[in-house]
Order: structure tokens, then C-alpha cells, then sequence
């Protein structure tokens, strides 16, 4: 008995923690007989060694926190207080039906989901589609509202409502009617909601606007309602209601002035000429909303925009300043619409020499499609107009833009950038709307002249336009917005009072080679236009694909007025057209002909070549013709030589008889 207890002694040594033992039967079988042999032999060491004088025992390391003790304790508790932990187990499930039958309204979901499965079939007759609607809006009948928080019974309902009848629209309808809100910031109730205003009747979507209006705050700082916002902004309401929708952002300060007054408001600025006391409350209002939305990622959202817009227009210096921080890095994302665009316009005319860097870095690699988008065009001529660091723009913004110049030099949109520089803010190349969209010129941020500013810029872009003009005088001829940069580029590239430090040997080299580009092609007719060409344009260039581009109505017009500004293209176009001119004049060319006619250098030729030819032009539909023949020196009758100038007329003494006076024959 004593050798018993000596052996368990020494195991407890061994293992203090008190471990069970292993049994004999292991992963890999029973135990061989070395195993058992081992097994002996490790008894007897033990047996021998129980021998000598016992080792102080060590206290069991513990293997778990404290504080994990202590909490799962209280989690065990609390289940023992809720019931035990096997009523809820899901390996027990409930009598019913497993998981399903936990979720409320789980059979008629299941039973929904079942009907819909024939429901969108394309087998299923139009009459057995009214049937299987009618079915399922009787499942959910009053609990409509409940089942719509789940993605599967959602689904179901949005397939009810496109496929089913103007009846069952309106039973389905009617049953979340005054629930819109919660189901426009329900996480898939919202879709139903998009369904409506994408497909419904406009009964439907009018009810929907009206229930929604009031809340537009709320809805606008949400992430599914400002979808249902979005969509009810931008293609179900009129231009008054979406001044509704934007009042409601204004809080209570419009509502007291009453429904009858507050309608009349379409803008910040039409509230605050009437009650200038209520600005600062209002724009405090829109402020916090504004940031709220931002950093939630809703910037994208036309109600965000407009505001951020209005808010960039009346706000103080502060406010500004903070709207600036807030959408620099999202502008890139928004300015392809008109408030986005007023946007980033605001935050680079009122921001800081650092926000306007990470503006224009954001743009990196994207400055080709910003040109070619017809509010993106307008966000760089601002850039080009309002930023300091010129070096910044050659490099991050220019040398994009000359990348391109093969199309953006003929492009509707693309052209305004470059003609920003060339012809900064002129009336005949940006329309009014456009000039309002980029804001006023001045810039309190700006510490730089403008004239400084662009004498740095224009070295970058003049010598590429030249070589260009050079290089493709037919593409830009035969397009209205090329001939504008051709223009532009050559009025610039001539002029001697712009103060530009250009390499003036080299640009009177660029200039004279583009002279005799441009001169050259003028009896060709237009090339075929670009398959991305303007509907418009191509159009034109179809209509007259026979026409030779000193005929062309864009080139007409461009060749003239080269001829008007430039001596030595007049010089350098004569020869081109010299021998036929009168026949080019016909052809449609007649005001380029006249002014080849008033030009000192080569009005002697011209007019000694169409001499003879007065009564051709005068007989001339086109009124080009007939201002020609009436600058040439009229002819004799009856001859082709010029009319012998009339000789004065001299009164005859008056006669004392008869009281009158003879004529001097």
C-alpha cells in the first residue's frame, strides 16, 4: 500500500496541475508493446526516485486572464438569468422550423419568396401575374412596412409594384402611405422607394416629393435617404419644387415668414434682401448640414452641392475657409455638374496657396477630361486665372493640355482653357452663363497680377499652338473652335504690346511658317471630320465636303479676318488665289476677297485683276460680291476700262428775259 501511495506522490510531482491521464488507446491505435515497455521503464525511474527527498511543489501557472475570468463569469450569469443556453442553441431549434421560424412573419416571407420565383419568370402568362401580385399583397397585407426591413420580402415587393396593375399600385402604395421617411432611411425598404420614382405613375411620385419635402434635412445626412433625395431632385421635380426641396434645408427661420412668402425664394440671396437679420442663423443651418454630409461621402448629391454653392457665395471668410477644407479633395469628383463646378471655382478662388496645391494635385492625370467637360473646361480656366505658383500650372496643368492639343485645339469645351490664356474672359469666345458659373475675376487670395501671371504662362503654351497651326491648318480651319485658337494664337504670337519674353527670332520664324500653312490649303477643300466630332460640325463639314476651305463658312470667315490683322498673311494668301479671284469672289469667297482688296500690300494686284469683272459681282446673290464690286472703281458703259471722272458743272449767267439760268452742255 505504501509503494502505491509513493508512486502517486511522485506523478503529483510531475504534473501539478493535476491533468487526467491519457488513456492507453491514442490517434494512431493502441499502444505497441514498446510502448508498454516504456512505459515500465518510466515507473521504475520513477519508483527510484521517490527515493530521495521530495521537491517543494510549484504553484500552478495560470492560463487565463483575470479579467476574461471575471467576464465570461458575468456573460454565464446572464444566460443562466435569460434561461439556459440550450433553449437557444441553434442545434435546437425551435418547434416550426429552424432559424426561419425565429424572424417574424418568416412563413409569409418564405411563401412571398416562392411566389415571386414564378412571378419574374418569363413564362408566366400577363393573367397569372395579376393573380400571383394580387396573392402576394394579400400575404403582407398590413404588415407591408414590417417586411420591407428584409432584403428577401423587399425584392418581392419592388417586382409587385413594376409588374403589377394601376390597382395594385395603389393598394401597395396606400399601405406605406405617410411612412416615407422611415422607409427612405430604411436600409432596403428605400429600394421600394426608388422603384416608385423610377417606374411609378406620376400621381405616385408626386406623393412620394410631397411627403418628403419637409424632410429633406434629415434625408440629405443619410446614406440611403440621400439616394431617395437625389433621385426625387434630379428627375421628379420641377424647378419650383426643387427651390422647396432647398428651403427646407433653411430651418425655421423661412417658415415664419410663411408658406406664401417663402415660396417666392429660390436663392440665399432673395431671402437675404428681404430679412438680412436671418443670414447669420441660416448659413450656421446650412453650414452644419453641409459638413455633416461631406463626411459622410454625400457630396456627390445635387441638394449638397447646391448648398455648398450658396454657401460659397454668401458666406463670411470663415465659413468659406471651412468649406474649403472640407471639399478641396472632393471637388475633383463633382465638377462635371454646374454646382460642382461653382464649387471648385469657390474653393480655388477663396483658398489658401496649400489648399489650392492638393486641388490641382487631385487633378493630376484627369486634366484632359476636365477639359473636354463643359463645367471642368471652366474650373481650369479659373486655375489659370486665380492660382500663384505658375510653375505648378505649366507643369501639372499645361503640359497636359499640350499633350493633347490635336483635339482639344478643335473641341466644343476643350478650347476654353487655351483661349483663357490667349483671350482671357472675351465675350465671343464664353457665354454669359459661363462667366457667372466662374465667378469674378478679382481674388482676394491672389497676391499675383494677372498680366504677370499670364506673360508666365503663355511661353508654355504659344510655341506647341504655332507648331500646330502649322502642322494641321485644314483640321483647325474647317472647325469653329479651331479657327478661334488659330486667331488667338496668331493675334498673340504677333502682337508687339503684350510684353511676353518669347524668343523673338523663333517666334517670327513659328509665325511666318503657320502664315504659309495656312495659306496653302486654302483652295482644298475640308478634311472629313473625326468620328467624335460634334453632331453639329459634322454636319457642316458634310454639307460642304466639295467646298474649298477659302470658301468654307468657318474658313471664310477665319481668312478674312487673318487678312484684316496681318499684312503678311495677306502677302503670303495672294499668290494662292492670284488668277481666279473673281471666280473664287462667286464661289463664296467674296468677303475674303474684299479684304484681301483693302489690304495696303495687296490692293494694287487685286483690284488690277478684277478689273472688268464689276458687273459679274454686282449680279451676285451673295452680299460679299456686292460690296466687292461696289469697292471697284465703276466702269464705262459699253467698256472695260475705268469711267473718265465727270467734269464740274458750271452754272450759266442767269437770263434777264426769261428769269432762268442755262446749263453749261
Amino acid at each position: 500500500m505504501a509503494k502505491k501511495d509513493k508512486k502517486k506522490a511522485a506523478a503529483d510531482d510531475e504534473n501539478p496541475e493535476n491533468l487526467p491521464s491519457q488513456p492507453n488507446n491514442t490517434l494512431f491505435g493502441k499502444q505497441t508493446s514498446a510502448t508498454t515497455k516504456r512505459a515500465s521503464d518510466e515507473d521504475a525511474a520513477a519508483h527510484t526516485d521517490a527515493a530521495k527527498p521530495a521537491k517543494r511543489k510549484l504553484a500552478p501557472v495560470s492560463k487565463e486572464d483575470p479579467a476574461l475570468a471575471l467576464l465570461r463569469e458575468a456573460k454565464r450569469a446572464k444566460r443562466s438569468d435569460n434561461g439556459s443556453a440550450s433553449d437557444r442553441s441553434p442545434s435546437k431549434p425551435a418547434p416550426g422550423g429552424g432559424q426561419k421560424a425565429v424572424r417574424a412573419h418568416a412563413d409569409a416571407v418564405e411563401q412571398g419568396n416562392k411566389l415571386w420565383e414564378r412571378l419574374r419568370s418569363e413564362k408566366t402568362a400577363a393573367s397569372d401575374r395579376e393573380a400571383l401580385v394580387s396573392e402576394v399583397l394579400a400575404l403582407f397585407h398590413g404588415n407591408v412596412l414590417a417586411v420591407l426591413q428584409k432584403h428577401d420580402a423587399a425584392r418581392v415587393l419592388q417586382s409587385c409594384y413594376r409588374q403589377g396593375t394601376a390597382e395594385q399600385r395603389d393598394t401597395l402604395l396606400a399601405e406605406v402611405k405617410g411612412e416615407a421617411k422611415e422607409l427612405a432611411r430604411s436600409h432596403y425598404g428605400h429600394f421600394l422607394l426608388l422603384t416608385v420614382l423610377r417606374h411609378g405613375t406620376s400621381a405616385h411620385r408626386q406623393q412620394l416629393l410631397a411627403e418628403l419635402t419637409p424632410h429633406a434635412a434629415d434625408l440629405m445626412v443619410h446614406a440611403e435617404g440621400s439616394a431617395v433625395l437625389q433621385l426625387l431632385y434630379s428627375d421628379v421635380a420641377s424647378g419650383e419644387q426643387k427651390n422647396g426641396l432647398f428651403r427646407a434645408l433653411w430651418a425655421k427661420e423661412v417658415a415664419m415668414l410663411g408658406a406664401s412668402a417663402s415660396s417666392q425664394f429660390g436663392s440665399l440671396e432673395q431671402l437675404f434682401e428681404l430679412d438680412p437679420l436671418c443670414k447669420g442663423r441660416v448659413l450656421r443651418r446650412l453650414e452644419i448640414l453641409l459638413s455633416k454630409a461631406a463626411r459622410k461621402g454625400l457630396a456627390v448629391t445635387s441638394l449638397v452641392q447646391r448648398g455648398a454653392a450658396e454657401m460659397l457665395a454668401h458666406g463670411d471668410d470663415a465659413q468659406r475657409q471651412e468649406l474649403v477644407n472640407t471639399f478641396k479633395e472632393q471637388a475633383v469628383h463633382i465638377m462635371h455638374t454646374r454646382d460642382g463646378a461653382r464649387i471648385a471655382c469657390g474653393c480655388l478662388r477663396h483658398g489658401d496657396a496649400k489648399d489650392r496645391k492638393a486641388l490641382l494635385k487631385a487633378l493630376k492625370g484627369y486634366v484632359g477630361r476636365a477639359a473636354c467637360d463643359p463645367h471642368g473646361a471652366l474650373v481650369l480656366c479659373v486655375a489659370l486665372e486665380a492660382v500663384d505658383d505658375t510653375v505648378l500650372l505649366a507643369k501639372g496643368v499645361l503640359t497636359e493640355l499640350t499633350s493633347s492639343l490635336d483635339t482639344l485645339s478643335r473641341h466644343p469645351h476643350g478650347t476654353l482653357p487655351l483661349l483663357q490664356l490667349l483671350a482671357p474672359r472675351e465675350k465671343r469666345h464664353f457665354s454669359p452663363l459661363q462667366l457667372s458659373l466662374m465667378g469674378p475675376p478679382e481674388s482676394a487670395m491672389s497676391k499675383k497680377a494677372p498680366e504677370v501671371r499670364r506673360s508666365e504662362l503663355l511661353p508654355t503654351l504659344l510655341p506647341p499652338l504655332l507648331r500646330l497651326c502649322a502642322s494641321q491648318p485644314a483640321q483647325l480651319i474647317a472647325s469653329p473652335h479651331g479657327a478661334a485658337v488659330v486667331y488667338e494664337t496668331l493675334r498673340l504670337a504677333s502682337a508687339s504690346e503684350e510684353g511676353l519674353t518669347l524668343d523673338t527670332a523663333a517666334m517670327a520664324e513659328a509665325l511666318a511658317t503657320a502664315f504659309t500653312a495656312l495659306a496653302g490649303v486654302a483652295t482644298e477643300p475640308p478634311p472629313a471630320a473625326d468620328a467624335d466630332a460634334d453632331a453639329e460640325i459634322a454636319a457642316a463639314l458634310a454639307a460642304a465636303a466639295s467646298t474649298p476651305l477659302v470658301a468654307h463658312p468657318y474658313g471664310a470667315r477665319l481668312y478674312k479676318r487673318l487678312v484684316q490683322a496681318h499684312s503678311a498673311f495677306a502677302q503670303a494668301l495672294v499668290p494662292v488665289l492670284a488668277g481666279k479671284l473673281a471666280d473664287w469672289a462667286l464661289a463664296g469667297a467674296g468677303w475674303v476677297v474684299l479684304a484681301l482688296l483693302e489690304s495696303p500690300p495687296t490692293s494694287d494686284m487685286v483690284r488690277e485683276e478684277l478689273e472688268g469683272q464689276q458687273a459679274a459681282l454686282a449680279a451676285s446673290a451673295a452680299q460679299g460680291c456686292r460690296a466687292l464690286s461696289q469697292a471697284l472703281p465703276p466702269l464705262v458703259p459699253g467698256k472695260g476700262k475705268k469711267k473718265a471722272p465727270a467734269p464740274a458743272k458750271e452754272e450759266a449767267p442767269a437770263d434777264t428775259a426769261g428769269g432762268k439760268k442755262k446749263k453749261v452742255k
